[in-house]
C-alpha cells in the first residue's frame, strides 16, 4: 500500500489468472461534481440578472408614473414650509398655493434618461429634472417686459451692460434698457446669479425655469421670493427708481450708468438736477464728471477744477473742462500748471493718454497763461519725455513772449545748443519794470 498527502495509491496484490503485473489504481472525484458546481453558478447568474431586469423595470415604471423616495421627501418638505398643495400627474408633479399674497405654481417634469448601454443598475445615471416656478401677483409687481438668460459660448453679445462687470459677463438681459437699469438691483442681480436658469419678469409674473434637481426647489423658491420682495419694495416710477440705482447701487460702474440713462431720458426732470447735486460727492471720478457737466457752472466749478488736477482724468474730459472755462483762463491756469509740475515728477514714464494731456495743458498755457506759468512751460522744452512735447513747449512758450514783452531783453535767451532749447533765468526778476522818474531840467 502506497499513500501520500494529496492523494491515494493502492496496489493489488491478488494472484490473476493470467499473471498479469500489478496495477496502480489513481482514485478522485467524479467528473459530474465540477459539472454540478458549474451549473450552480451558471442559474445564480441568470438569477442575478433577472432580478436586475426587474428592478430596472420598476424604476423605469416609477419615473412614468411618480418621484422616487427622495424626491417625495423633498416634495412633502416643500409642501409644508410654504403651503402649498400637491398632485402627481404622470410624469409631472404640481405645486400649487399662495404664499405672501403671492400666487405659486411649480412644475417639476421628471424625464427618464434613454441610456441603456450600462450593465449593471448602479452604473444608470439618475433621471433628469426640470423645473418651472411661477409667481403672480397682478398688484405688487411690475408688468415689466424683461427676460435674462444665462450666457454660454456661442451666444449674441448683450445690446446694453448695466455696470457691473461680473453680472454682465454671465447673464444676457433683453429688454427695455430704462427698466433693467432702473429695478435690477443689487440684491435682485445677487439672487439672479445664484439661481442660473432663464428668469422672466412680464405681465406681473416671474417665471423662472432650469434644469435642476428636485434638492434645489427650496433654494430656488426663496430666491424668487427674495426678487418679488425686492421688486414690491422698489417705487413704480422709472425716473425713482433710476435715482435710487444713482444714489444706493455699491457698484460704481452702476451708478455711472444709471445717471446716464436717467440724463437721456429725463434730461428736463427737476429729478436730474437733484441727483447731480447728491452725486457730486461720489468717489467714482468719471460720475462726479459727468454730474458736475449736468449743472450750472457756478455749482460744478469746484468739482470740475478738482478733477482737472488730477493726472488720471481722461483726456476727453480735460479738454472738456477746459472747452467749459475757457472764457475764464485765470480759474484755469493753477491746476493745469500743478499737473505739468506733478507729471514731471513722474521720471519721464507716461502713456499716450498723459502725452494728449500735456499738450493740451501746454497748449492752453501758451494762450492764456500768465509770467507764472513761463518757468514750467521752459521746463518741457528741456525735458526728454517727447519730441512731440518739446516741440509744443516751444510754441507754447515763443506765445508767452509775444503776450508778456514787458519781461525786456536779457530775461531769455537762446542757449547755444543744437536742440534749440531756451533758458529761462528762474531769479530773473519777472515782475512788471518799474516808471523811471524823470529828472528834473535844472
Amino acid at each position: 500500500m502506497l499513500a501520500g498527502p494529496a492523494q491515494k495509491l493502492t496496489t493489488s496484490l491478488t494472484p490473476q489468472i493470467y499473471h498479469e503485473a500489478p496495477t496502480v489504481q489513481l482514485h478522485c472525484p467524479p467528473v459530474g461534481w465540477f459539472k454540478a458546481i458549474a451549473l450552480l453558478g451558471y442559474f445564480r447568474r441568470l438569477r442575478l440578472r433577472w432580478l436586475t431586469q426587474q428592478l430596472e423595470a420598476s424604476r423605469d415604471k416609477s419615473l412614468q408614473w411618480g418621484p422616487d423616495v427622495t424626491t417625495n421627501m423633498v416634495l412633502e418638505r416643500t409642501c409644508r414650509q410654504f403651503q402649498l398643495s400637491r398632485r402627481d400627474r404622470g410624469p409631472v408633479t404640481h405645486l400649487d398655493g399662495q404664499h405672501r399674497q403671492l400666487l405659486v405654481h411649480v412644475e417639476l417634469h421628471r424625464i427618464p434618461n434613454p441610456n441603456r448601454e450600462s450593465r449593471y443598475l448602479r452604473d444608470k445615471p439618475r433621471p433628469r429634472y426640470r423645473q418651472y416656478i411661477t409667481l403672480e401677483n397682478p398688484e405688487s409687481l411690475l408688468p415689466l417686459g424683461l427676460r435674462l438668460v444665462p450666457k454660454t459660448m456661442g451666444t449674441e453679445s448683450p445690446n446694453y451692460l448695466t455696470g457691473d462687470d461680473f453680472f454682465d459677463k454671465q447673464v444676457i438681459i433683453h429688454g427695455p434698457e430704462i427698466e433693467a437699469l432702473a429695478f435690477l438691483s443689487a440684491e435682485i442681480r445677487a439672487a439672479v446669479l445664484n439661481l442660473g436658469g432663464q428668469l422672466t419678469i412680464a405681465d406681473h409674473k416671474i417665471v423662472w425655469q432650469a434644469p435642476r434637481a428636485p434638492v434645489f426647489l427650496e433654494q430656488a423658491l426663496r430666491s424668487l421670493l427674495s426678487i418679488s420682495h425686492h421688486l414690491t419694495a422698489i417705487q413704480h416710477s422709472h425716473i425713482r427708481a433710476l435715482q435710487h440705482q444713482v444714489e444706493k447701487d455699491p457698484n460704481a460702474g452702476v451708478r455711472f450708468r444709471s445717471f446716464q440713462t436717467l440724463s437721456r431720458h429725463f434730461a428736463d426732470s427737476p429729478i436730474l438736477l437733484e441727483t447731480a447735486r447728491t452725486v457730486l460727492t461720489d468717489r467714482f471720478p468719471d460720475l462726479r464728471f459727468v454730474a458736475a457737466m449736468t449743472l450750472e457752472q457756478n455749482e460744478s466749478r469746484p468739482v470740475l477744477i478738482q478733477l482737472l488736477q488730477s493726472p488720471s482724468l481722461p483726456h476727453s474730459q480735460r479738454l472738456t473742462i477746459i472747452e467749459k472755462f475757457i472764457d475764464e483762463p485765470e480759474i484755469m491756469e493753477a491746476p493745469l500748471i500743478e499737473l505739468l509740475q506733478r507729471s514731471l515728477s513722474y521720471g519721464g514714464k507716461i502713456s499716450s493718454t498723459d502725452t494728449r494731456s500735456l499738450i493740451s495743458a501746454l497748449q492752453f498755457l501758451g494762450s492764456y497763461g500768465s509770467i507764472q506759468a513761463i518757468p514750467t512751460v521752459q521746463k518741457y522744452d528741456d525735458t526728454t519725455i517727447s519730441d512731440e512735447i518739446s516741440s509744443v513747449a516751444k510754441r507754447s512758450f515763443a506765445k508767452l513772449l509775444q503776450r508778456h514783452p514787458q519781461l525786456g531783453t536779457g530775461h531769455v535767451s537762446l542757449t547755444s545748443q543744437t536742440s534749440g532749447a531756451m533758458s529761462y533765468p528762474t531769479t530773473a526778476d519777472c515782475s512788471e519794470p518799474k516808471e523811471k522818474k524823470r529828472e528834473t531840467e535844472p
